[in-house]
């Protein structure tokens, strides 16, 4: 499991804009932490802001 930035263009995206296309690029991502909270299996609804991160489940590390 790998924390990453979120890149800010899915800043004002959903958690399924960004988790559809971390699944495009062969990533598994679980989670999103956020002002020191973490969050796993957020709703498809929930809104990304600039400076979230996400947990990743991958073999290698993300390459983004």
């Amino acid at each position: 499991i790998y924390r990453v930035s979120i890149d800010n263009r899915f800043s004002g995206k959903t958690w399924a804009d960004y988790a559809k296309h971390m699944v495009d690029e062969h990533y598994v991502p679980i989670g999103i932490s956020r002002d020191d909270e973490n969050l796993v299996n957020p709703e498809p609804s929930f809104v990304l802001r600039d400076g979230d991160e996400a947990f990743i489940v991958s073999h290698e590390p993300p390459v983004l």
